[in-house]
């Protein structure tokens, strides 16, 4: 009966002998053996705990089979007072079924380890519920594995972050770490680069970073010299992340169906990397809404060469600053001279008003709307701040 019972939730024969002759397993009946089994499965399926991750929990630590359902809810008591859920609890024990195993100050006692270097409650929960292996990870390694981190330069803020989003570290071997920061630097980037980037993308660190400079290799055929990708990945780290890098080349693609040159693109990207942020139907419909504002194609294509911030603009911003240059009487600027709808409306608007007070705005004079904050404080003694309230 019993060996039908297990053979049907999926066990093995290997199983289920290694289970026989388990102690104190084996001093139990066979009929209190599929009791128990049924009593511990059913609980375990009513909380969503699959055939397959049973089959480890129990294969793992095989004495939770002579637990009482009590104690078991007694276990899920006492993560629920350290401030995880029943959902949260059986997620643990799925992934790391030796934590049924730890008492209650064994488990505080990591939580105090974590929090002494640094991590607060969240912090620690967030890293429990990726890596319940932490539990297996000794205090001297923990605070190794930290300080490393702090030694190369990161501050204490940016490890825990690091730590916190990729919790294995904590296990991971150091030479295998001095290794990726190696590979970083080998592509011209410095330490401080280094710190940048990963505390951005800590992910990295499990990855191959030679494999994925390869991405960039459309770029270097498209133009690019290995310079300007460093200097783009300084800029914006989160091109390094997988779903940007994997449509490197088709934004190349799309802004050249657009109407851009090479040569262009090349310039728009070292001025607004962010561009290749952007998704494709961003850059798409971007496009089409400025030309639905009355521009043509070409019209629109000079514009951003001027101005490619234009495309993380909403359009309703664009839209408004048009109408409010056309109403100025500055409305031959909006495609010759783009590089303007960069700056804030209300920040204009505010000259605008000011500078009307003495003169008219024309294309004669409309430079003056765009002075820097300092030769606009010389001609007219008037701060931003002052201007921006209204003292005047």
């Amino acid at each position: 009966m019993l060996d039908e019972y297990l053979e049907n939730i999926g066990y093995s024969n290997k199983q289920t002998s290694f289970f026989k002759k388990t102690y104190p397993i084996s001093s139990y009946s066979e009929s209190t053996l599929l009791y128990n089994f049924k009593t511990i499965y059913n609980f375990f399926k009513k909380n969503n705990v699959d055939n397959k991750s049973f089959i480890y929990i129990t294969t793992t630590v095989p004495t939770i089979i002579c637990e009482s359902i009590e104690n078991i809810k007694n276990k899920i008591h006492d993560f629920y007072l350290l401030g995880f859920n029943k959902l949260e609890f059986f997620f643990i024990l799925k992934n790391y079924p030796y934590i049924y195993s730890l008492n209650l100050s064994k488990i505080k006692q990591k939580f105090d380890q974590l929090y002494n270097l640094g991590f607060d409650k969240e912090n620690v929960h967030s890293i429990i519920i990726q890596y319940p292996s932490i539990f297996s990870c000794s205090v001297a390694n923990m605070k190794k594995a930290f300080q490393f981190f702090l030694k190369f330069g990161y501050s204490s803020l940016e490890a825990i972050f690091i730590f916190t989003n990729i919790p294995e570290l904590f296990q991971y071997d150091e030479d295998l770490i001095s290794k990726t920061i190696d590979d970083v630097k080998h592509f011209g980037f410095t330490n401080s680069d280094v710190i940048k980037i990963t505390s951005f993308l800590p992910e990295l660190f499990l990855s191959n970073f030679g494999k994925i400079l390869e991405k960039f290799q459309c770029l270097i055929e498209f133009g690019y010299t290995e310079k300007s990708i460093v200097s783009l990945i300084r800029k914006i780290p989160f091109i390094l992340k997988s779903e940007y890098l994997n449509l490197l080349d088709s934004k190349i693609d799309v802004l050249s169906s657009l109407g851009f040159f090479k040569d262009d693109i090349i310039l728009m990207i070292s001025h607004n990397p962010y561009i290749l942020l952007y998704s494709i139907e961003t850059l798409k419909d971007k496009f089409l809404s400025i030309q639905s504002l009355g521009y043509s194609s070409s019209d629109v294509v000079k514009m951003i060469q001027g101005c490619p911030f234009l495309f993380g603009y909403h359009i309703k911003s664009i839209e408004e600053k048009i109408e409010f240059y056309k109403e100025c009487g500055l409305g031959s600027l909006i495609v010759d001279e783009s590089k303007f709808l960069f700056y804030n409306l209300n920040f204009i608007k505010s000259r605008y008003q000011f500078i009307s007070k003495y003169e008219k705005i024309s294309m004669k004079n409309y430079f003056l709307l765009f002075l820097n904050d300092s030769d606009f404080y010389n001609k007219y003694s008037i701060t931003k701040e002052e201007l921006l309230k209204g003292d005047y």
